[in-house]
């Protein structure tokens, strides 16, 4: 399952593709058996959302990243 990137207006907290800015893995709490792929880092996710037109919100928001430094990153 891929999201469908555009400006959804959801506060960062609610958004369910938050991802961690330094491992890029998913921030999974609690113990369930979560997928093993849910586990690894989401490299492809994220360049999936990149390649896409009008993504650096919501590259911003997977990342956690305010909106100055995602501008360099997705320039």
């Amino acid at each position: 399952m891929l999201p469908v990137v555009e400006h959804s207006g959801l506060p960062e907290s609610l958004s369910p593709w938050k991802l961690d800015h330094n491992s890029l893995k998913f921030s999974l709490k609690g113990i369930l058996p979560y997928d093993h792929d849910l586990l690894e880092p989401q490299t492809h996710l994220l360049r999936y959302a990149l390649e896409q037109p009008y993504s650096r919100d919501m590259v911003c928001c997977m990342l956690g990243l305010v909106k100055q430094v995602c501008h360099f990153l997705c320039s």
